[in-house]
Order: structure tokens, then sequence, then C-alpha cells
């Protein structure tokens, strides 16, 4: 966040300073100590112009903000510094305290990438002993939508974290609260957490059938309804997976954002609608599966590659050509090496599962774009990808390069097939529903795109006040809590929102008190570790011609007297220079005085700009001005007058 000046420019009322300091209230935002002294720079240079001062530090020393990390942060902050001591005298008053120790919640995680309604879903909490004793028999409290859900009793070690894992099933679909809270101590503000939770009904899947048949069963998304129909599906997944099932001359007439995950299965070619349409949807979270097949048109599906820069496409690789297993050569199997991704996390440590066995006699041969961020989770033994993976904005594009029906082997049949299936659904959806952690004072772009522009909805902050807001199409820059706009295009219409300075969840509301969306905000963990950093170190890191003190204490350094001296000298030289004018004033009253009256008022009036002048600068000259104007006014007459006889 960028600094607040309270006072940005020089005052001689003492009180109003006093009154404003006593104002001030304890914020929940990270300090930057660098932009801080960038702004004391920048004040300085406008106001001080060439006089002395100096720059008092009220500090508790805290490391994490002295010492930034990472080490470009460190630069920028001894440059800073540096410049500022140039011009001032650097002083830090300690405030801290060696012995504070603390105890934090420093996270709150949904540990599945959903969570459906009935079913049981896990959170992650972790608490850090910031101290150096160790902490027994601490209560952690999970309360869901206020009312509490769960609890647990832990000892944690000086300096470690602890996770406490905690399970609830939610009996309705919506949106939910989880707050996260411990017994107060010295710094209560980091003693919860909280997360927002949007709980469906189930996936809803939508498959795109490039394929049609007379015999289902040669269908193109033939057995992928299959391994996702309720028939198959038994245990934990029973009644998870709602699926549609489009021919390709239909789906485009399909609203795509009602569903979770698509598969586009053989699909031969786009048009620049359709292109648009699936890249927009990934936009906003959606999760879409490529796969090949016969009917793939390789130079079309290429003329889609996803870039960067605004633009139709949504392929996130470049499609070479296909690879076949000629008469008599060995087939082509997956080459399991590494199963960490969590697609593949089912087929750790389960040999004989069928991944191995799998026959693939043809698949499509592709190239990373470089400046894609692609995984590639699982390769053929010859090296090339089975599937990729991208994340493109909010969702996911996966691009299975051979196909998911016995056209180009045996692998839609494979014991591996379902699982493999099932656990791909599950994570493309992570980024629809799964909600990544928000700091406080992060910017935070709210897409409402079932509303229109213009529509007006209200915000609550955690504290209970509100803000009230009219959607605009995503495009241009954001204010305090008001409308932002980027891509503008239907379906876009959001806010963008920036008064995120209140730890806690943000709700937003329709006219009629219909709750639309919530976001959760929390503190930067980092704020919780009251390490202190030696004032050596600080020291050490400057330059040598920064003059830079530092006390406990709040009396006046000997520095600060010599200052306080100088400006008494400067006093009495002042009153020495006006006694020195009034006594020509009256030598010159005494010969005439006219001209002694005229010289008196010329010396206030130079005495009134210059005082004005030290602190406005701009209106000192602009009286200055006036007042040459209106001598050459007066006088004019004697100037017209003293020209003609010159002449």
């Amino acid at each position: 966040m960028s600094p607040v000046s309270i006072i940005p420019k020089p005052t001689l009322f003492h009180e109003t300073v006093k009154r404003e300091l006593d104002r001030t209230e304890v914020t929940e935002e990270s300090g930057d100590l660098a932009n801080v002294i960038q702004e004391l720079n920048q004040s300085i240079r406008d106001h001080s112009k060439s006089q002395k001062c100096e720059v008092i530090f009220i500090s508790d020393l805290q490391k994490s903000l002295w010492n930034p990390i990472p080490d470009l942060k460190q630069k920028e902050l001894n440059q800073q510094l540096d410049l500022l001591g140039q011009v001032c005298s650097l002083r830090i008053i300690d405030v801290g305290d060696e012995k504070l120790s603390n105890l934090a919640v420093t996270s709150l995680e949904q540990d599945d990438s959903f969570v459906v309604v009935d079913r049981p879903a896990s959170f992650s909490v972790k608490v850090r002993n910031f101290g150096q004793q160790s902490v027994k028999e601490q209560f952690v409290e999970l309360y869901v939508n206020g009312h509490l859900a769960d609890s647990a009793q832990i000892d944690i070690t000086a300096g470690q974290d602890q996770v406490i894992s905690f399970s609830h099933v939610f009996a309705f679909q919506g949106q939910h609260q989880l707050e996260v809270r411990m017994a107060d101590d010295l710094l209560p503000v980091d003693q919860k957490r909280w997360l927002a939770v949007n709980v469906q009904k189930g996936l809803k899947v939508l498959l795109v059938n490039g394929r049609e048949a007379d015999n289902p069963s040669n269908r193109a998304t033939f057995y992928l309804e299959t391994v996702l129909s309720p028939k198959v599906t038994s245990g934990d997944l029973t009644g998870l997976f709602d699926v549609d099932s489009v021919s390709m001359a239909d789906w485009n007439r399909v609203d795509l954002k009602q569903y979770d995950a698509v598969f586009v299965v053989d699909v031969p070619d786009f048009q620049k609608e359709e292109a648009s349409k699936l890249r927009q949807y990934v936009a906003e979270g959606g999760g879409l599966i490529l796969c090949m097949g016969n009917q793939v048109d390789l130079l079309n599906y290429n003329q889609w590659k996803l870039k960067s820069e605004a633009g139709d496409g949504f392929l996130p690789v470049e499609l070479l050509g296909r690879a076949k297993t000629n008469q008599g050569d060995q087939a082509f199997y997956f080459l399991p090496e590494d199963l960490s991704h969590p697609i593949l996390k089912p087929f750790e440590g389960n040999p004989g599962t069928g991944l191995e066995s799998t026959v693939v006699l043809d698949y499509i041969k592709l190239k990373v774009i470089p400046d894609i961020s692609t995984k590639i989770p699982l390769r053929y033994d010859s090296g090339d990808p089975v599937f990729t993976e991208t994340s493109f904005e909010k969702g996911k594009i996966f691009v299975l390069t051979t196909s998911v029906d016995l056209s180009w082997g045996t692998w839609a049949v494979q014991p591996g097939f379902p699982p493999l299936v099932y656990e791909l659904v599950k994570y493309a959806v992570s980024g629809r529903w799964k909600k990544s952690e928000l700091k406080v004072g992060e910017l935070v772009q709210i897409r409402l795109p079932n509303l229109k522009e213009g529509t007006s909805v209200s915000i609550t902050l955690p504290d209970g006040s509100k803000l009230n807001s009219i959607l605009a199409n995503l495009q241009g820059k954001s204010g305090q809590g008001q409308i932002g706009q980027k891509n503008a295009g239907q379906g876009q219409a959001g806010i963008l929102f920036s008064r995120t300075d209140q730890a806690g969840v943000y709700q937003v509301f329709s006219n009629e008190k219909k709750l639309l969306n919530q976001f959760a905000v929390n503190l930067e963990s980092t704020e919780s570790d009251l390490r202190r950093i030696p004032f050596e170190r600080i020291k050490n890191q400057l330059s040598v011609e920064t003059e830079l003190t530092y006390t406990k204490d709040w009396q006046p350094e000997k520095g600060i007297l010599t200052s306080g001296i100088e400006m008494k000298t400067g006093i009495n030289q002042g009153i020495m220079i006006l006694v020195l004018c009034l006594f020509f004033v009256e030598l010159l009253m005494s010969w005439k005085f006219s001209y002694g009256l005229g010289l008196l008022t010329f010396f206030g009036l130079l005495a009134f700009i210059g005082t004005v002048y030290q602190y406005q600068t701009v209106l000192g000259w602009g009286i200055f001005v006036i007042a040459v104007i209106v001598i050459l006014f007066v006088n004019r007459g004697r100037i017209l007058s003293r020209a003609e006889k010159l002449r």
C-alpha cells in the first residue's frame, strides 16, 4: 500500500500535529518502509528547500520491516535511506521489546479443489509460534457461518509450525464463511483467519461430441459418458458428476458458464466466435480439456494458438503432426516416471492399475509454446507428452494427445482410464471453485457475468459498513471501491475493489439483498513475526556518509540542541537586521518624511513576502508580482515624466 501523509506540509501549529497523531489508528495493512522513505524524500524536496532537517523513526525494529525480502527490496530500502541521509540527519527511537512473543494463525486453506454438499470437506490450519518459549494446550476453534463447528488442542514448540486438519460436511449449497480463532495475546489481530467457500451440489461437465454414429459405442464421447455416469461411479464419486453431451453442431449455442469442465472431443475445427467463447470460458475459471482424434484439423487448431496478449486463441501448444504405429512397429506406452502431479496421485504406489500397460497406436506430436507456462505431467515411452496442463487467467487448459475411444488405442478400456478421468475433472475445476488467498491491501477483481453493466450492488465490509457501486465492463483503472474496466465485452460485468484494508469476509449483494459473491481477506503472515534486527546491522548496510543515530528514549540528542541554538542565533540576527533597517528609515524620515515612510513600507512588504515564501513558495511569488504591478501603477505618472525628460 502507498503511505498516507497525515500532515504533508510544514506547520508551526504544534497542537494540530498532536491532535492528528492522537487520531491516527492502527491499520491492518503491511508496512513498506522503502515506500515511506520515498514519500519523505519527495516531501522534503517540495517543502524543506535548503533548510537543515532531521527525520525520526519511531520503530520496534521489526526484522520484516527493516530487512525485507527479497534482496532487491532491501537494496531499494538502503538506497532510499542513503538519499534521505544526504539532506537530513536520521534518528531511530527504539520502542520495541526484546522479549515479546506471538502465536498466530498463518494460513487457512481448502484442501480439495471443490466442495460439494453432503460430502466431507477438509481444511488445513497452520499455527506458528513466533516466540522463544513452547506453548501447551492452545485451543484452536473452527467456526462455520458464525457457529462453532470443531476445535482442537495443540502443543507448539517455539519457532515452529503446527498444522491442524478440520473436516466439515455442508448441508446446503451456496456461499459459506469459515473462521479460525485462538485466544487473544499481545497481538490479537493475527489470532483469526477467514476463508470464503462456495459449496456446490455437484460438478457439471459438458461433453462436446465431434463424431456422431448410429452405434452409440462409436461416438467420440461414448467412453467418457460411460465412466462419468452415475451407473459406473461409486463410493465417494456417486452422484458427483452431472454430465451433458451435445453435438458439434449445437455446442456453440450452449451457455458454457454453467459448466465446471468442458471436454471437446475430436471436434474438427473452430470458427472465430467459437474460439473466443472457449478462451473467455477458461479466463473466467473453467476447465477445458481438448481431446484429439481422426477428425482434428491441425491447421485450423494452430490458427487459434493461445497468446498472452488479447486475442481469440485457446490452444496452449502447437500441434505438429500425427505419430502413427506402422505395421510391425511396436506400439506406444505411457511412461509413469513421476506420479506427483495431483491428477496422477491415485496411481502412486499402486502398480498394476493399467497405466503402464495402456497401448496407444496413434497420437498427436506437439510443441510447447515458449511464452506460455505449460506442464507435462505424463509422457509416452517415446518422450512425447500424453497430456499437457496450462493455466490461463483463472482457468486451466488440458490437451490430451490421443483419443478417448478405441480408434487410436486401448486406453479407454484400461483400468487406469476411469480414475485418471475422475482426477482430471476434479483438478480442472480448481480454477473456478478453489479461491486463492487475498492479503490486506490487495486489489480484488470480482466478475459477475450473470449481471449486466449498470446494475447496482452493495459491498458489506467486515466491520459491517456498506459501500454502493455500479457494475461496469472490467476495463481500465480502479479507484477506492469504485468500478474498473478490463476486457470490455458481454459477460464481463464486475468491479475492481481496492478498499481491502480490513481482514475478514467481504460480501457483494444485489439490490434485492441477494448474496452474489464473497471473498476473504487476511493479514500478511510476515507481520506476525516480531523478531527484531540489531541497529548495527541497519547502520552497516548504509553509506558511511549517512548520519544515523539510535536511542531508546525521547530526550533530544545533542544535534537537536545545537539546532535549537542555531535557531535562536538566527532569530537574534533577524532582530539586528530589523534594528539596522529602522535606523536607516529614521535617518531618511528626518531628511524627508515621505521617503522614509516609503522605505519603511518597502521593508515591511519585503519581510511579509519572505515569511510567506518560506512556507508557500507559489503564494510568495504571487504576492511579489502583485506588489511590483501595484508600485508601477501608482508611480506610472512619475515614470512617464522621467522617460519624457530622458528623451
